[in-house]
């Protein structure tokens, strides 16, 4: 059975009470969304009871989630049901060990230290690819793997530059535009060489390379 909301589906474990009777163990790690447990519990309790299984859950939340009141009414009403919170964020985690390994291959590539600008290079990119990740899920309607390459990609801006806002990219491209003085999108190359060294770090490659052909009539 999946679970609805929850990244990762249940874990199911038995072992051998007091009693002797197995009782199986479900562990549900919970680490986008917490509104639908309740009821991922309800439909795994009603297939157990049919069976006449012994069970005990443990929901396992993600530091960035806080059980919801009706699950925490359902662990004090019910032995069975237990919540563990872990009090650090593991999906930040996650991300910044990404990352951390993506420099860490930069480097060995480039036989040495990174400087700066190639630091904010590589995470510049490993934000692009999870907000290309996030729209293809979008597009599929898998919006709870898309919220966490959204979330992961939050997590790498903290360590980039502030970004350009739209209206003040528009008015770099149109100045270099004219000081460049090109006239079609067989000058793109001026441009983009006098342009890249302003926006550098602070704006995506591509969009500014669309933003000159746009105004260069491409």
């Amino acid at each position: 059975m999946s679970t609805p909301g929850t990244l990762m589906e249940p874990i199911a474990t038995t072992r051998a009470s007091e009693a002797a009777a197995d009782i199986m163990s479900v562990i549900v790690p919970v680490v986008e969304r917490a509104d639908d447990v309740v009821a991922v519990y309800r439909a795994f309790a009603e297939e157990l009871n049919a069976r006449r299984q012994p069970y005990e859950f443990l929901f396992v939340f993600d530091g960035r989630l806080t059980p919801p009141p009706d699950l925490v009414a359902l662990s004090r009403d019910n032995k069975n049901v237990r919540i563990l919170r872990f009090a650090r964020e593991f999906g930040e985690t996650a991300a910044l060990r990404l990352a951390l390994s993506a420099l860490k291959s930069a480097a060995i590539d480039a036989r040495g230290d990174l400087a700066d600008a190639e630091a904010v290079a590589v995470l510049q990119r490993e934000a692009r690819k999870r907000r290309e990740a996030e729209q293809v899920y979008r597009d599929a309607g898998r919006a709870t793997q898309a919220d966490q390459e959204a979330y992961e990609r939050s997590v790498l801006e903290r360590f980039l530059p502030a970004a350009l806002d739209p209206d003040e990219l528009a008015h770099l491209v149109d100045q270099a535009v004219a000081a460049s003085g090109a006239s079609g999108p067989k000058e793109l190359g001026k441009v983009m060489g006098r342009l890249m060294p302003q926006v550098k770090g602070r704006a995506d490659g591509n969009e500014v390379r669309r933003l000159v052909l746009e105004r260069l009539g491409g």
